[in-house]
């Protein structure tokens, strides 16, 4: 178990903690989003200190869809978690069940929900500002997240994200 900002992150064999935060219980898989990778971290630092009542939200390259959890933790009245590799499909929706969720939040292939997204968070392994650039996501959203990562002086990678929109 381990915190991230104002969520709690157990593994689904733990028992639920009580640690006064958004609690996440995570099936263990293969998929990376494990809240231990930087990516994930930095995701969940940003999803803490959002308000998101009522918002209509996204995570596309959802993972295991722990941010996409997150989200309607955090009062997401709708969440589309988004993937192209069938592992993470399932693993997601695991997650999701584990969770008792899927009234919130519902995963699917693709890569961009048909309705209006007041956020979208987009995590995947391509450069994410050339993707959006392709998908011109900003026509229909509110806000955008993203996760930039850059070369750090020990030789990996720092990560941080980047809010865009209103």
């Amino acid at each position: 178990m381990y915190e991230i900002g104002t969520f709690c992150i157990r593994s689904s064999l733990e028992q639920k903690h009580n640690c006064g935060l958004h609690d996440i219980a995570v099936t263990p898989g293969f998929v990376p989003g494990s809240g231990w990778q930087n990516d994930t971290r930095v995701i969940l630092e940003a999803i803490s200190e959002m308000d998101l009542t009522d918002m209509v939200c996204a995570d596309i390259g959802c993972g295991n869809g722990i941010p996409a959890i997150a989200m309607a933790r955090k009062g997401a009245k709708r969440v589309f978690a988004l993937d192209l590799q069938p592992e993470a499909l399932q693993e997601a929706r695991e997650n999701v069940r584990e969770n008792k969720v899927q009234s919130k939040v519902t995963v699917s292939v693709g890569t961009f929900p048909s309705s209006r997204c007041d956020l979208v968070i987009v995590n995947i392994f391509e450069d994410n500002a050339e993707w959006l650039e392709k998908h011109n996501l900003d026509l229909n959203t509110k806000k955008i997240l993203t996760v930039e990562r850059s070369p750090a002086l020990d030789g990996g990678w720092e990560y941080q994200t980047v809010l865009k929109g209103d």
